[in-house]
């Protein structure tokens, strides 16, 4: 027996930036080096894409969460961007109703 599934509830997270680094720049004989830190990478987002192939909401996780972007480094590194996590859906459906809640931090 196959199951068909219709309607789905799904809570979606996107993912956390990566942390930023604080350093100093530091060179034989140089007294006062400025600032040298790199920047987090950017968290990933979930998005939803339509498939021909899917033809039920079964294969739906309650839950989806973004993967987090990666810590700077010192010497000016910036950190890596994280991928984006795609949320197949099958063609013919609409999301009635898509809330955005951003969390403070």
């Amino acid at each position: 027996i196959q199951r068909f599934v219709d309607q789905q509830r799904v809570t979606v997270t996107g993912g956390k930036g990566g942390d930023g680094t604080c350093a100093f720049h530091s060179e034989p004989r140089k007294e006062f080096g400025g600032p040298d830190g790199g920047n987090g990478g950017d968290g990933g987002h979930v998005i939803l894409k339509v498939a021909q192939q899917v033809k039920s909401l079964l294969g739906i996780k309650s839950y989806y969460r973004g993967i987090d972007g990666e810590a700077g480094a010192s010497k000016n590194c910036y950190g890596k961007n994280a991928a984006h996590t795609y949320l197949l859906v099958s063609g013919g459906k609409c999301s009635k109703r898509i809330i955005f809640v951003v969390f403070p931090g």
